[in-house]
């Protein structure tokens, strides 16, 4: 959740790709009780989907 938070607090303007990718995808990766490598697949595919490389 600090790092949802540290995101948020920047403007939109001043994120790169990553952290974009991470923000859309933070509810489901804060509001489930998902096992890590569970989480970590859903932020891949969210990586893979907005066509970041590995």
């Amino acid at each position: 959740m600090r790092l949802r938070a540290a995101l948020e607090a920047v403007p939109p303007e001043g994120l790169g790709a990553a952290a974009r990718s991470y923000l859309r995808t933070a509810p489901l990766l804060t509001r489930t009780e998902a096992p890590a490598q569970l989480r970590a697949a859903l932020l891949e595919t969210a990586f893979v989907e907005d066509g970041l490389p590995e």
